[in-house]
């Protein structure tokens, strides 16, 4: 009630009650389970996918065949990574994975940033600076960003043991 609400806005020592606290225990469960090991390999799955179509987006419109390789090539690793994790050594798929996914991480963020910059002669005269286009780039990031963060999480969960 009442009281529960003032001590999650106000810091009180007070233990959370109800369904404040089995939220908490079933969030904690699930932070070290085996099932969010699956769900981050499905995830993994998803985001090869997201990674195929941002390069089919480049090729279809800037015609770059370039992107649609790489991407391609990217997606297969990624699919290739989830099926080592799934059935040969889960260790080194998710580390492999989580490795790959911090350096498309990086690799995106430059291209998003990029996507705000402009030739001096077409630079805004209010002074404001260019807008990021979110799409590609900036939905890349973002998911890598979930990625990385999510196999770490399932690299920890693995080592303790779920």
């Amino acid at each position: 009630g009442l009281h529960q609400g003032r001590s999650i806005l106000f810091g009180s020592k007070v233990p959370p009650t109800g369904a404040l606290l089995q939220g908490r225990l079933a969030m904690a469960d699930y932070l070290m389970s085996e099932q969010m090991v699956h769900d981050c390999e499905k995830f993994m799955i998803f985001y090869a996918i997201l990674v195929f179509f941002g390069g089919l987006m480049g090729f279809i419109k800037a015609k770059s065949k370039a992107s649609l390789i790489a991407s391609s090539i990217i997606a297969t690793i990624i699919v290739g990574l989830v099926y080592i994790a799934l059935e040969v050594n889960q260790m080194f798929g998710l580390g492999s994975l989580m490795v790959l996914s911090l350096i498309l991480l990086v690799m995106f963020k430059g291209k998003w940033d990029k996507s705000a910059q402009t030739s001096d002669l077409a630079a805004p005269l209010d002074g404001q600076a260019p807008s990021k286009k979110f799409m590609p780039f900036g939905l890349l990031t973002c998911m890598s960003l979930v990625a990385v963060i999510w196999l770490c999480l399932s690299l920890a969960a693995i080592v303790k043991g779920y």
